[in-house]
């Protein structure tokens, strides 16, 4: 027996509709036609995952739907349901003899044999479970010359299947067989002429051949010529009174000159505008290997959950992950939903808060305020103009340094005597007492001179001064009076401070570099079993900017960018907070009130821990 060899056209609109998502597919043996009332981004992803679920099937069209169902129920369990109810689909299968077909909501599809007309789609049910989506199948034998006729609603509405079965009758060959061309074009015609906005349908003709079946339909678009009267109406408008004014004499012999010049420019003035819809069309329109790797993404995000209903958190992550580095390249809403809802989950699992930190002070009341470092004291918080000197106590302006002090370069709160230890470049360091509001210059056993240092730390009675230029912290102990000269606190052959930036220090000294990396110093010598560890790849210390803990502090905090990250003392993550911020110099802690201050600019915010 001679194979029955499928000649397709399809008939279609380029234009999106405003309201539905309609998607006409055609690679025989398989025929699918989708519409879902409503635009969603997703549902150009969902028709995908359908169309590609029944072709990865293969021949066996039952067990093909079987798998398709089950997807549909795990999309509609993860979250996915606007398409319940609003489906109507066609899928065809014709392989030689022949046909398999199922069919939901709107959709029709008819058999015409001998002029005879058939409807072949079954009657549906007035709600369908996912998992049931194409419970219905029906099944029969194809002959030559049979011609199926496969379309949505408002195709049979503007073409009823009456006068279709007659207009393919006077296109038919003595042979039966189908100018299926010239009967496309002449539907298409007809369409026009009603103005249909968005008929969809599959015009497909059963012949006797030995050859393959064509790997694509031939597609007929409704709206794929300019309007015939878009001429006319031009040339009306250029006969129209007001181009046979009279000019004056000095235009009068330009006239033609003019008008040319309006028709050229008007002309391009159209052609600009039609370039731009089209170019954005294009931005918004996906390739096919776009569209398949959104369903990957798709598809990792579902097994993703799954791992998360099993407690596999990590394996989670690392599927999210996957799907985020799939579509980071392709940019518009669908992907931008996904990537959100992706966002959300990774959130969840990483411990990340998005905060959005509210203002609390700002020292440009102080006229051209320039600071670069804060500290908060009970209530009142305090920072050091770099440019004038002046000490700021909220929006009091209480002391100042000497201006022979040289420039305020950074500080320390020590907490056991209220101080506030102020380094100078040019004379080293300032004891400011809050209690009294009193300063006085700190001095060194027989007058020696303080070491350059650009970060400070203290810790009871002694004061850690740090020059990650010379790589050495010089560690001097206050005495009655006086403080004690300064010592070398590291082993330089052990450790390595040229790349330090921050330093904490609550018993142990904690060193943060520029590659993000942390050191833990005791007696000079870091402590080799500590690491930060845990941290979520998407959260790997970046733009490094200052570490911060105390004795009263269980936790270390460290101001990466936009994001503080915290962490417990042996180096393991525990949460991070995303700030809504931009240009953060300097952080400050207060456990107790469960709160963290952020310098950004001239002005201090904060979040609640």
């Amino acid at each position: 027996m001679e194979k029955i060899i499928p000649k397709t056209v399809s008939i279609q609109t380029k234009t999106k509709s405003l309201d539905r998502t309609i998607i006409s597919f055609c690679e025989p043996p398989l025929y699918f036609l989708f519409e879902i009332k409503g635009r969603n981004p997703y549902f150009d992803t969902l028709t995908h995952k359908i169309i590609q679920s029944v072709k990865e099937g293969g021949s066996n069209f039952e067990d093909s739907l079987k798998k398709t169902n089950e997807m549909l129920a795990d999309i509609a369990k993860g979250g996915q349901t606007e398409w319940i109810g609003n489906l109507s689909a066609i899928i065809v299968q014709i392989r030689d003899h022949e046909l398999n077909l199922t069919s939901l909501g709107d959709a029709s599809c008819f058999l015409i044999r001998n002029r005879n007309i058939t409807e072949i789609t079954a009657e549906q049910p007035e709600k369908t479970e996912p998992l049931h989506t194409f419970a219905h199948i029906l099944s029969g034998e194809l002959k030559e010359n049979d011609k199926l006729i496969i379309g949505n609603r408002e195709f049979f509405e503007n073409f009823p299947i009456g006068q279709l079965n007659q207009l393919l009758h006077s296109y038919t060959e003595p042979d039966g067989s189908l100018k299926i061309q010239e009967a496309a074009t002449s539907v298409v015609r007809r369409l026009q002429k009603q103005r249909a906005k968005s008929p969809n349908a599959f015009l497909v003709e059963l012949k006797k051949g030995s050859e393959s079946p064509q790997t694509a339909c031939e597609i007929f678009y409704i709206d794929h010529k300019p309007s015939p009267q878009l001429a006319k109406r031009f040339s009306r408008w250029f006969e129209h009174p007001m181009w046979h004014w009279k000019l004056p004499p000095f235009i009068s012999k330009n006239k033609q000159k003019i008008l040319i010049a309006l028709s050229i420019l008007i002309i391009l003035t159209l052609i600009f505008e039609i370039t731009s819809i089209i170019n954005k069309r294009r931005g918004t329109t996906l390739t096919q290997g776009q569209r398949k790797i959104i369903m990957q993404a798709e598809d990792k995000n579902r097994e993703a959950g799954e791992a998360l209903k099993k407690g596999e958190k990590e394996t989670a992550k690392k599927l999210y992950q996957e799907a985020l580095n799939l579509i980071a390249p392709i940019k518009n809403k669908e992907t931008d939903s996904l990537a959100t809802k992706i966002n959300l989950q990774l959130d969840k699992l990483n411990e990340v808060s998005r905060v959005t930190p509210k203002e609390v002070l700002d020292f440009s009341v102080f006229k051209n305020a320039s600071v670069s470092q804060i500290f908060v004291i009970g209530q009142d918080i305090y920072s050091v103009d770099t440019k004038t000197n002046q000490i700021y106590q909220n929006r009091k302006n209480p002391n100042f340094l000497p201006q022979n002090s040289g420039h305020f370069v950074a500080g320390t709160f020590q907490a056991q005597d209220n101080l506030l230890l102020l380094y100078q470049d040019a004379e080293g360091l300032y004891e400011y007492k809050i209690d009294d509001n009193t300063l006085k210059k700190a001095k060194i056993v027989f007058d020696e001179k303080w070491q350059k240092a650009t970060i400070l730390g203290s810790y009871f009675n002694n004061i850690y001064l740090l020059n990650p230029e010379e790589g050495q912290i010089f560690k001097y102990q206050k005495l009655t009076t006086d403080y004690s000269k300064g010592l070398s606190y590291v082993d330089q052959e052990k450790v390595n401070l040229k790349n330090a930036i921050s330093m904490s220090v609550d018993g142990y000294i904690w060193i943060l570099k520029k590659d993000g990396t942390v050191l833990k110093l005791m007696g000079g010598r870091p402590l080799t079993d500590f690491s930060l560890k845990g941290i979520p790849e998407t959260l790997k210390l970046q733009n490094p900017v200052k570490i911060f803990t105390t004795v009263d502090t269980p936790t270390l905090f460290i101001l990466d960018g936009n994001r503080v990250l915290e962490f417990d003392k042996s180096g393991k993550y525990l949460k991070t907070f995303i700030l809504n911020l931009a240009d953060i110099k300097d952080l400050w802690v207060d456990f107790k009130a469960k709160k963290i201050y952020l310098l950004s600019g001239t002005k201090v915010y904060e979040i609640k821990i």
